[in-house]
């Protein structure tokens, strides 16, 4: 078509509802709209079914509530400590003592940031999310092994080896359903 001297391409026609529909429905894939989502993972697209959504949502909320549980820890690096815990006999106010107990909480913060990093993106840290969640079990374990051992009363020991040996496990389930349905895609795909 010529306009005043110039060539201009004719208009596209516009889409039908059902050329919508398909484009909505992801390319005419059998998953409706509503019922699937999308994620970039490994620098691609994928569409993940609403089971598949709740599952990713399940362990980013599971990786925020480990975050969150480390790093109330942090405000005990500065703020006194209390001699005191759970009704037991008082900490003795020795520098080592309490050296340790800061640089523990320290550290508790930076396994904090650390379970920020994997909650914000947990399909691009496989191998680091299998660390955290192997961890995290490691701990709750070792936390009741010891304190069955030094028979110290369960309210000390119980809550830690609770919060890792159920998330730790929680982690890993979902993390390996997650990675599981990757491969799976990556096998269908080609």
């Amino acid at each position: 078509m010529h306009h005043q001297g110039r060539t201009t391409k004719p208009e596209a026609p516009r889409p039908t509802s059902e050329q919508t529909r398909n484009r909505i429905t992801h390319q005419g894939t059998a998953r409706p709209w509503y019922r699937s989502h999308t994620w970039k993972a490994y620098g691609l697209k994928w569409y993940f079914t609403y089971i598949e959504v709740r599952s990713m949502k399940s362990l980013k909320i599971s990786l925020w509530i480990c975050a969150i549980g480390c790093l109330t820890a942090i405000p005990f690096t500065v703020l006194p400590v209390p001699m005191t815990w759970f009704g037991l006999k008082p900490i003795p106010d020795l520098p080592e003592v309490m050296y340790f107990i800061r640089i523990a909480c320290g550290v508790f913060g930076l396994i904090g940031i650390y379970f920020i990093i994997l909650a914000r993106n947990p399909l691009g840290y496989g191998a680091m999310l299998n660390l955290g969640a192997y961890g995290l079990i490691a701990f709750g374990l070792l936390g009741l092994i010891l304190g069955l051992s030094l028979k110290i009363s369960l309210i000390v020991f119980l809550g830690d080896a609770l919060f890792g040996i159920v998330l730790g496990s929680v982690i890993a389930i979902l993390s390996s359903k997650t990675q599981r349905g990757l491969k799976d895609r990556g096998r269908n795909r080609h």
